[in-house]
């Protein structure tokens, strides 16, 4: 369970970046 909960703040985290990074470019 800790690794999926791991995984998956891993994933939102990316996810959170590269938004972040996408709507910087695109600003």
């Amino acid at each position: 369970m800790l690794f999926v909960y791991w995984l998956q703040c891993h994933v939102l985290f990316i996810h959170c970046a590269y938004s972040k990074k996408n709507a910087k470019i695109s600003d």
